[in-house]
């Protein structure tokens, strides 16, 4: 049993209790043998990475930066037991908080904070590093100053998270207490992580504007499972177990249970040599007598389990020798798919992530899950309804099922196809699916198929658009952890092409804005809202004799006239804070140092409120005729 306790120190631990029984001879319990472990550790890590895990999961499919800071400080809150939680974008000199959450009828903190007015944000970005405050009544991190505007905003305990790039703030994560509390090392780790990944998601999310969707969340449970006991006597090679031992080993009747019959036809083969090891070392009179391992064991109807055993030996005699061991077996299959699903998956991710292409998403996707289920072939189907065709884009297999066709007539599979309308097609053995009809089970069978799985993405009802299909030659009992794995893998790998196709049409259309943009006769520039200008065409630096390395950043000003500059750059200001057009006109020295006036006009690209304007793009039109 895992169960939370109290530590000396006032803190929660995690301890892992485990206890048999000692039965006389009747059957009644007259002692129990128990121990019990830290396992503060793992239940940490646990946490962690279930919690980045989900974190990640749920800022997947977002693709608006205030959807995504809600989701991170919803998420955060919670996991943290936080008062408050708000992520700032430092955008010039404000903070901006465009989502926050809260608990009880602490009012909203969102909006936007110039840092040189607001002491508790300017002091994080000017020390660069976490600020952490347990009690702002007598923490000696923050001036009485400082001390007064957080107890007037109900401050009293926070983790203030910066996020450095190129050595300046460029976001920071706050989790707040109204109360006093000690955060540990652990829970600042963890924020300083969120921060990391939320600064990435909200960067990301500008550049996938195109990419909408939804990502199934799926939680993993593990199923508390009853412990088997045994009394295993060493000499005789001879185990007493409990019935739900036996039902957990998969014994049928009064098989018999010991080391050698375990050897040689229980314990998988591939899992026998750590096993015999673990035995050795419980066994020796030198040692502690402890038995501890987690081992897969197969079971009477061939299927393969993970069991935990653990074990105490008794010595006895002079010199000592190992006379019994007590112990205990617990089903953790379930666990341990778990885990390797969570790792999997977590692969996938990064595999998908790091592709450039849809062709490299497709072919990668199914590569990893063809190897993670022993596939004998998976590919990718494409419905087309309204031609009565099914087109299959990607395919990976070996040659015991040979290669699917480059489309087939979909009015072929009649109730195979009406399943994928609802819901996940299963099929563990097609030559005796009784819900499939002739016609469906000679058309699968013609592609060399003995058992499939269709996971199909659907647009609203009984529209099916897309599906990955998982194939065996031979029937196969397909269990729900492989299904649901098959779901998510077609949910992830949709996502990734669809980001992939969003990503190389905005590069697209950069490229095309970029060939027009060097033919035309004006001065074209772009830059941020904050000024900082990132490109110009050739004609500007033709007309002003700057090279790209000179104009960069605010350069700009200086192929204004020194008459004109001030204006100028002030205007651009006023128009980018302000969301409006900027129209002026000046003077500007030329490479040959002669100046001509000269009309500069730019743009601000309409944004909704609470988004941060991406870009500012204008242009610089030069003549002695003053343009009307």
């Amino acid at each position: 049993m895992e169960h939370r306790v109290l530590r000396e120190d006032g803190t929660l631990g995690w301890t892992l209790s485990k206890a048999i029984p000692v039965l006389d001879g009747q059957g009644e319990i007259v002692e129990w043998f128990g121990a019990a472990g830290d396992i503060t550790g793992r239940k940490h890590a646990e946490a962690r990475q279930a919690f980045l895990l989900r974190l990640g999961d749920t800022l997947g499919p977002l693709t608006n930066p205030v959807d995504i800071q809600e989701a991170v400080t919803r998420e955060a809150m919670t996991v943290f037991g936080a008062d408050r939680c708000y992520y700032c974008e430092i955008i010039g000199d404000s903070a901006v908080i465009r989502r926050d959450a809260t608990r009880g009828d602490l009012p909203s903190v969102a909006g936007t904070y110039p840092l040189s007015s607001f002491a508790l944000f300017s002091a994080v970005v000017e020390a660069g590093r976490p600020l952490v405050v347990h009690d702002v009544h007598s923490s000696d991190l923050v001036d009485d100053a400082l001390r007064q505007l957080c107890l007037e905003l109900q401050v009293v305990s926070f983790i203030d998270i910066p996020v450095m790039k190129r050595g300046r703030a460029v976001g920071i994560l706050c989790l707040v207490q109204s109360s006093p509390r000690h955060w540990t090392a652990l829970e600042v780790e963890l924020a300083a992580e969120t921060a990391e990944r939320t600064w990435a998601a909200v960067g990301r999310a500008h550049t996938e504007e195109a990419l909408r969707g939804s990502e199934l969340r799926r939680e993993l449970a593990i199923e508390a499972a009853g412990l088997g006991t045994y009394v295993w006597h060493v000499q005789e090679d001879r185990a007493e177990t409990d019935v739900r031992l036996l039902e957990l080993l998969g014994v049928q009747g009064a098989g018999e249970v010991s080391l050698a019959n375990a050897m040689a036809n229980v314990i998988y083969p591939d899992d026998r040599e750590a096993y015999a090891a673990a035995v050795t070392k419980a066994l020796d009179p030198n040692g502690d007598g402890k038995f501890a391992i987690e081992a897969r064991f197969v079971q009477s109807g061939g299927g393969v389990r993970w069991m935990a055993l653990s074990g105490q030996t008794v010595f006895e005699g002079e010199p000592r020798q190992a006379v019994r061991m007590y112990g205990t077996v617990t089903d953790i299959t379930e666990r341990r798919r778990a885990e390797e699903r969570q790792v999997f998956l977590l692969k996938l991710s990064d595999a998908l992530r790091a592709e450039a292409d849809a062709d490299g998403v497709g072919n990668r996707a199914l590569g990893l899950l063809a190897e993670q289920l022993r596939l004998d072939r998976c590919y990718i189907g494409v419905y087309r309804l309204e031609d009565d065709w099914g087109d299959f884009t990607y395919q990976v297999g070996n040659d015991r099922v040979p290669p699917v066709p480059s489309g087939v007539r979909l009015s072929d599979f009649p109730d195979a196809l009406r399943v994928s309308f609802d819901s996940t097609l299963v099929i563990d053995d097609v030559a005796r699916d009784e819900h499939l009809s002739e016609m469906d089970r000679q058309s699968i069978r013609g592609l060399g198929v003995g058992a499939l799985v269709a996971a199909t993405l659907r647009k609203g009802e009984k529209y099916p658009l897309w599906a990955i299909v998982a194939v065996t030659a031979s029937p196969r009992q397909w269990t729900s952890g492989e299904i649901a794995l098959i779901e998510e893998v077609a949910e992830r790998t949709w996502a990734a092409i669809q980001r992939v196709h969003a990503e190389n049409a905005h590069r697209d259309s950069e490229e095309r804005f970029r060939a027009i943009a060097n033919l035309v006769p004006d001065l074209l520039w772009e830059s941020g809202p904050d000024g900082e200008t990132t490109w110009y065409n050739t004609r500007w630096l033709e007309y002003t004799g700057q090279r790209v390395e000179q104009a960069i950043g605010w350069s700009w000003v200086d192929a204004i006239h020194p008459e004109d500059r001030e204006t100028s750059a002030q205007r651009y200001r006023e128009a980018a804070t302000a969301l409006q057009s900027l129209r002026c006109l000046g003077a500007g020295p030329l490479g040959n140092r002669h100046c001509r006036p000269a009309l500069l006009r730019g743009r601000v690209p309409a944004a909704p409120l609470r988004r941060r304007v991406p870009l500012v793009r204008g242009r610089h039109r030069s003549g002695h005729e003053r343009p009307r």
